[in-house]
Parts: structure tokens; sequence; C-alpha cells
């Protein structure tokens, strides 16, 4: 399989298709350049988290974009890759799960946690069964109360409470780090968020392309990088 882009050279002139879509940059100006950002990823990577793990050039260059433009907080995944390579797990996330559709099997996902996904967090948390017990538990102590006297008390309760109760289980949500577990040799090839599967992206000219198939896009463009790739259900 032949790969004929220079993933370095693109990406160091605009940000990567995770970044460019979820989120808006939080400053004019990135922090540092994207070769100062790409070393700091990769020595971070080698000396600090990995033990006999490979990460893609792709997913550097993410992590590269995300920290010079300070859009998440890349020492989450770092945690959250460390944890998968066996390290102290030192994340907030639950373990790591294999992908269930056809489109992606063989491929595995863990999530990583930033702090911009604390909204994301509380939503889940207040729809939940222990949401309900603790909105049941709030308003039967209060009957007959006045309801704009005791919000900011309710809202305050729900936010300690829920996002407290998901941290100590560890089941916070975030985004994807999708990796490959391929004779005993785990290869983190790219980052992709909860839109994807429910969305459809512009990948090639006029071709509309089913979301899973956006993350096999970019699992293929790794493909020439790691050729262990090519024992891969999707590939056979």
């Amino acid at each position: 399989m032949e790969v004929c882009f220079d993933l370095r050279r693109i990406t160091k002139k605009m940000p990567s298709r995770f970044v460019r879509a979820n989120w808006k940059y939080f400053s004019e100006s990135a922090a540092v350049s994207f070769e100062e950002a790409y070393k700091d990823v990769s020595s971070w990577l080698v000396e600090c988290v990995l033990s006999n793990g490979q990460v893609s050039t792709l997913l550097k260059c993410q992590l590269a974009e995300l920290l010079r433009w300070r859009i998440l907080e890349v020492h989450y995944i770092y945690d959250a890759i460390a944890a998968t390579e066996g390290k102290k797990d030192r994340g907030k996330t639950g373990a790591a799960k294999d992908f269930s559709g056809a489109t992606l099997k063989g491929l595995s996902k863990k999530h990583f946690y930033d702090d911009n996904f604390v909204p994301k967090n509380l939503i889940n948390f207040s729809s939940s069964r222990k949401g309900d017990e603790f909105h049941e538990s709030f308003w039967s102590k209060r009957i007959g109360q006045d309801v704009s006297e005791v919000a900011d008390d309710y809202a305050l309760g729900m936010i300690a409470h829920g996002f407290l109760s998901r941290l100590e289980e560890k089941t916070l949500t975030g985004e994807w780090i999708v990796f490959a577990d391929i004779d005993g040799v785990k290869y983190y090839l790219t980052l992709a968020t909860h839109k994807l599967p429910k969305e459809k992206k512009r990948l090639l000219l006029d071709r509309r392309v089913d979301a899973d198939w956006a993350i096999l896009f970019n699992v293929c463009l790794c493909a020439e990088e790691f050729p262990e790739l090519l024992k891969l259900p999707i590939f056979q």
C-alpha cells in the first residue's frame, strides 16, 4: 500500500482534520512552531509514555497541533496512552474497548479526558440513573420551597456530585485514541471524536463518506509506516 503524502508537510501547513473539525483556536497565533511542538511531542512519548508501543506520524502531528494552538491539554492524552501501555493510570476514563462495527473491526479505542469536556460529562450524569436519584433526593427535601430560592444550590450540587461521581468511577467521557494491538505491540494511530460515527464527512472531491470510513481513512494513511496493520481484519 503506497501513501503518497508527506504527513508532516501537510499538517504543518494546516491543522489536521480532527483539530479543524472540532475546536476553534484560542489564540490568534500559535504559541510555538509546528517543528518545536512535533519535537516536544515525540520526545515526551518516547521518554515518558511508551513501553513498547508505536505512535504514528499522523497522531504525532495531531498532538503537535493541539499543543501548539493550546486547544487541548496533551498530557491528558499522554496519560491515556501510558495507561494503555501498562504504566500508572493517571487518567479519568475507563479501560480501552474494541470497536464493535465491521468497518473498524480489529481496531480499539481509548477515551482521553480534557476539561473542555466537563459540560458533556454533566449532561451525561444528569440523564443517568444516578442523576435521577440526585434529582429526586434533592427536591424531595425541599417540597414547598420556591424553586428560584434553591435553584443555585441544585445546580452546584448537580455539578459537584455529578462530576465527582464520574471521576471516582473513572467513567468520564472524552474523545478517542484509535489504536491496534498486533502481536503484543500497540500501534497508536489517530485521534477521533464521538461526532464521527453520527455524521458524514467530506474526504475526497465531491464524495461523501460515512464517518467510520473517515477513521479508516486515517488508519490507511498509517499502513505504509506500519505494514503490520495489514494483518487487521479491515484489510483482509
